[in-house]
């Protein structure tokens, strides 16, 4: 009796190298990716433990030491993988029917056609509580690394960083009755203060969930901005769930931290401000710490619309990698462990729409472990770098940046 055919067995996919001659990549980048059916396979290691189902709701699980690079060293954009369903931009908790489709939300169409994302930076709202940071040299690293480098000062924000751009662009774009109905978000802290300062703004109430070891002088600096705080759950995720079904329960809009379009072009005026305030003709390379991945796709979006010859560069820590894992892979993971010696970057799942953009735009990753953002805090923090040798300067030049900022490299 003749067996039954079962379906035909996929095709695999052609290899996916980077040549370090062809890409434009340093000489002693070793680092080779090869798509297979079963997984990957990363500096010769079959990575089983990263299956990648591209038919699966979710982003695969995988860990931080999964992937490794030499610290420094330029990691390539995976460009070829086709689209995963689970990295379809959606809003949380949307239910619409119209929006569970492969284009996904149909709330933000302008988000996939040309100069969307340019006209929405450039006519951003965020100036009604934002400032326009200084651009300022910072000459002990520019002396030491043979360059000049400039810090975006986003410290001297009224909540001490960038996500009041975010935060309040979102919030800008509601509706009177959706600022009746409120505001709801979940953070562990910037955040936190950015929509409770937006809110204040806005005139509408913000309920902040917050995990239950917050530390109390996170929850009193929302308290003191009118934020109705919420301590909940053992983790963010806990905590950002509930938020989430609290929103619809109350019919509060959740604002998130990342992964919304308007967040993004909020968070991309900061980008702007670097353009007008540089001398872009000189402008080589933006370094851009990367958490959940906003404010680099807002940045990378204004920066490769008015100057693309600019090298948009984003900062991970090695403990938690995930854009850097998400770009090589060409698809969305989920961490199943975070080191949060950078709390601010500590982020197991990048958003989807940040995801995207960055995939599109950026020129690269660079991970640094925690002695090298160390020792770039304690360089930053004084007046003049140390002295060094040739070989250290090219050494530091691809190591510097701290995972709190963002810089810009620029020729003498």
């Amino acid at each position: 009796m003749e067996e039954a055919s079962g379906p035909a067995a996929p095709a695999v996919p052609e290899p996916i190298r980077f040549s370090p001659k062809k890409d434009g990549l340093p000489k002693t980048f070793t680092y080779t990716l090869e798509k297979r059916v079963s997984g990957i396979v990363v500096d010769g290691r079959d990575e089983a433990a990263m299956p990648s189902p591209r038919c699966g709701s979710m982003p695969p699980l995988v860990d931080p030491e999964d992937f490794g690079a030499p610290p420094g060293q330029l990691i390539p954009i995976n460009r070829s993988t086709p689209p995963s369903p689970a990295d379809v931009y959606r809003c949380a908790g949307c239910v619409k029917a119209e929006c569970q489709g492969p284009t996904g939300c149909t709330d933000f169409q302008w988000r996939d056609q040309s100069g969307g994302y340019l006209r929405e930076i450039l006519t951003s709202r965020v100036y009604s509580v934002a400032r326009e940071t200084p651009l300022e040299r910072a000459p002990g690293i520019s002396d030491a690394i043979g360059c000049n480098l400039y810090l975006k000062r986003e410290d001297m924000q009224p909540v001490h960083s960038f996500k009041i751009r975010g935060a309040f662009n979102r919030m800008a774009r509601l509706t009177p009755e959706q600022l009746k109905r409120g505001v709801i978000c979940s953070s562990a802290g910037n955040h936190a203060q950015g929509v409770a300062m937006s809110a204040a703004h806005l005139g509408c109430s913000a309920v902040i969930c917050m995990p239950t070891n917050s530390p109390e002088i996170k929850y009193q600096a929302v308290e003191r901005l009118g934020g109705t705080v919420e301590l909940v759950g053992e983790s963010f995720y806990e905590t950002a769930a509930h938020a989430v079904a609290r929103g619809i329960a109350e019919g509060r809009t959740f604002i998130n931290a990342y992964d919304d379009p308007y967040c993004i072009a909020g968070q991309g005026t900061a980008g702007a401000e670097i353009l007008r305030q540089g001398d872009i003709d000189k402008m080589d390379y933006i370094f851009v710490a990367v958490g959940g991945g906003g404010l680099i796709a807002g940045i990378a979006a204004v920066v490769k619309a008015l100057k693309p010859s600019i090298k948009i560069i984003g900062v991970e820590p090695t403990g938690a990698n995930s854009m850097t894992q998400s770009l090589v892979r060409g698809e969305r993971v989920t961490l199943s462990k975070v080191d949060a010696f950078a709390d601010g970057v500590a982020i197991k799942l990048v958003g989807a729409e940040a995801f995207r953009l960055c995939r599109e735009l950026l020129d690269g990753m660079l991970l640094v472990d925690n002695a090298a953002i160390s020792a770039a805090i304690k360089r930053c923090s004084t007046r003049r770098g140390p002295s060094w040798n040739r070989r250290a300067r090219w050494r530091w030049r691809a190591r510097w940046p701290s995972p709190r900022g963002i810089a810009c490299a620029a020729r003498p």
